[in-house]
């Protein structure tokens, strides 16, 4: 994390982790907690639990463990996180349709 982190603000961005991925040390490291990682901005928004675009400390390792395992922990993480990103977009999607309805329920007004 320390080697990752740059700037020296105590977070990760995705720019800081994806130039830290591409050295061997991070690679190694990577590999020896069971992560292939091909994909840093993807695998980087499953670390951000927060979701405000950086990685404190607890986020990224509470993150790596829980995609400890390889592929098969990864792609579980993947799908739940799309499966989130969808379910939102579709309340949206619901609370659009509400408000369209209340709308259409109004009586016509008629220009004098």
């Amino acid at each position: 994390f320390l080697l990752a982190d740059t700037s020296g603000d105590g977070k990760l961005t995705v720019e800081e982790l994806i130039a830290a991925s591409a050295t061997e040390e991070v690679k190694a490291w990577l590999a020896a907690n069971d992560l292939d990682v091909t994909e840093v901005p993807g695998v980087f928004a499953l670390l951000d639990s927060g979701n405000d675009g950086s990685l404190s400390f607890d986020e990224f390792v509470t993150g790596v463990a829980r995609l400890r395992g390889g592929a098969k922990q990864l792609d579980i993480a993947s799908l739940m996180y799309e499966s989130k990103r969808i379910m939102s977009g579709i309340t949206a999607l619901g609370r659009s349709l509400d408000n369209l309805e209340i709308r259409l329920a109004r009586p016509w007004r008629q220009n004098p």
